[in-house]
């Protein structure tokens, strides 16, 4: 069995891991006119909000203070962004959200390694939120394939 000081770090960078997601699609949402994907990133935004929140409770109760903002792994995650062109914006917005997930569940492989020892409610809590953004991830490439089609 794994310290609880071990579970907070590692629950700590998924809380950053979030934090940078909910900017990102935020902005994605920001960066662009299509309606469909505007609702589609604030889906998503609203999803990290919800992983947040359960994160954060997860850290109280093996007593550690929540992460409050985003580090230096956040900029990491922002740095993978790429510029929107304006040939494309809405293919540039799509890319930046693939390369943002991307990071998203480099962190969480982390976490999934970094949690054996955890008790299994953790463990199952990070497997569901990983499970999630590969859906999402799934989701953002289809509506590329789509936008390459026509």
């Amino acid at each position: 069995m794994k310290t609880a000081s071990e579970i907070v770090s590692v629950l700590n960078n998924l809380i950053e891991t979030n934090v940078e997601r909910i900017k990102g699609y935020e902005k994605a949402a920001q960066d662009t006119e299509d309606t469909e994907l505007k609702e589609l990133c604030l889906s998503y935004a609203a999803q990290s909000k919800a992983f947040k929140t359960q994160l954060e409770q997860l850290v109280k109760e093996y007593n550690g203070k929540p992460q409050e903002n985003g580090s230096t792994k956040g900029a990491v995650y922002r740095a993978a962004g790429v510029k929107h062109s304006i040939s494309d914006p809405k293919k540039s917005v799509l890319s930046t959200c693939e390369t943002g997930e991307d990071v998203a569940l480099e962190n969480y492989k982390h976490a999934k390694i970094d949690s054996l020892g955890f008790p299994a409610r953790v463990v199952t809590i990070i497997l569901n939120h990983n499970s999630e953004i590969i859906k999402a991830l799934e989701k953002i490439r289809f509506f590329q394939n789509v936008l390459t089609e026509h």
